[in-house]
Formats: structure tokens, C-alpha cells, sequence
């Protein structure tokens, strides 16, 4: 995440002074790698969906953000 981080920060500051349209595909990758991450913790938290309060309500937040991001 830091190495993500460091690469987004630099383009950032490589784009300061060109005030144009932003870049489909980084923001493809990008959003493909979240909506991986998030389906990786709803397989992980999979079978904790009928546990206690805070596990239930972690798995449906994955679970929410990843057909968010599916659907969007």
C-alpha cells in the first residue's frame, strides 16, 4: 500500500501543472485491485456472516462495498 501510495503521490505532483482529464486506465487498474481486495475479505469473513454483531457487520460491509463497486 505504501509503494501504491508513493506512485499515486508522484503523479500527482507530476500533474500539478497540467490541469486535464484524468487517466482511464490507472483508475481502471485501480478500481479493479479494490473491488479484488474487497471480494478477498468477503470469501475471508465468509463464515463469520452468522456470528457475533462486529463479524456480521464487517462481512456485510465487504460484502456491500464489493457489489457497490461491482454494480457502479
Amino acid at each position: 500500500m505504501l509503494l501504491m501510495g508513493a506512485v499515486i503521490l508522484v503523479m500527482a505532483v507530476g500533474k500539478l501543472d497540467f490541469a486535464g482529464a484524468a487517466e482511464a486506465a490507472p483508475m481502471g487498474v485501480i478500481g479493479f485491485m479494490a473491488l479484488s481486495v474487497n471480494l478477498g475479505a468477503v470469501v475471508l469473513l465468509l463464515r463469520f456472516r452468522k456470528s457475533d454483531a462486529n463479524l456480521r457487520s464487517v462481512w456485510l460491509c465487504s460484502r456491500n462495498d464489493a457489489l457497490a463497486m461491482f454494480w457502479s
